[in-house]
């Protein structure tokens, strides 16, 4: 087990340089799973972007379902599945003026790995999350975005004994995808502002033994130094999600007396 926390804690440090690239749901969830268990969660997200170099505002609607996978402890990964929705505001900054595209939910698809330390005292420790995410979103007159986002986030964990846990640090987010106009045109997009500051949160409701599965709340929100709420788009440069899922109890081996508390 000290073996696997050191490559847990070096690993850490390593995924922070990846260049990762999905709206904001990382936190589904957002505790440390012990081994043998599955977290299944379902999750709505907002996210409000800036894209191209001529910064027009870009809304992105995901509701997504996440399996992840804990086969020793510290370390969880899955899969994500659902569908992803686009709002792009219209561009009046060049001599023609784009329309405004308002895009239907269309199926999206992607995978994360979540990576802790050991808690000190059982009260902090260390949590980074990386995922990414492939989708589209198009409208009834053929025009469409489609493309790959994702993200990344390494945090300060804490843990609040019977009530869940908590996380804090910077995340970086990327966009990066393609566009089909009204015209039939094509071009290229990709966000303006990438880094954000962090917040998630873990809350498990005491359940006692009615049930062995223990259900869990999240939310989380992040928004970078240009976040605004304008006329033109409500929300730039911020997302929330929340989350309802539940963690399954030890599918395999052997079972310890003393019940996992969050």
């Amino acid at each position: 087990m000290k073996t696997i926390s050191t490559y847990g804690a070096v690993l850490i440090l390593l995924i922070a340089l990846i260049r990762s690239g999905s709206a904001s749901n990382l936190a589904n969830p957002l505790t440390p799973l012990p081994p043998a268990r599955i977290g299944i969660g379902l999750s709505y997200s907002l996210g409000g972007h800036t894209i191209t170099n001529r910064e027009i505002p870009a809304l992105l609607n995901r509701i997504h379902c996440r399996a992840t996978y804990s086969p020793v402890s510290l370390i969880n990964f899955g899969f994500d599945l659902g569908a992803t929705q686009l709002e792009v505001a219209s561009d009046t900054t060049t001599r023609d003026t784009l329309g405004i595209f308002h895009g239907e939910y269309r199926f999206s698809v992607g995978g994360h790995l979540k990576l802790s330390t050991p808690l000190y005292r059982d009260l902090v420790g260390a949590v980074a999350i990386a995922q990414t995410t492939r989708f589209s979103s198009s409208n009834e007159h053929d025009a469409r975005y489609e493309g790959i986002d994702g993200d990344a986030a390494l945090g300060v964990l804490f843990h609040i004994p019977g009530i869940g846990y908590a996380a804090l640090g910077p995340k970086v987010y990327l966009i990066r995808g393609k566009n089909r106009g009204y015209d039939g045109a094509e071009g290229k997009f990709a966000n303006v502002n990438n880094v954000r500051a962090w917040l998630a949160v873990d809350y498990f409701p005491r359940v006692g033994t009615i049930m062995e599965n223990r259900p869990y709340f999240s939310f989380e929100m992040s928004l970078s130094p240009e976040v605004a709420f304008r006329k033109r788009a409500p929300v730039q440069e911020f997302e929330f999600s929340i989350t309802f899922g539940t963690v399954t109890p030890r599918l395999y081996g052997e079972v310890s007396e003393a019940p996992w508390e969050p």
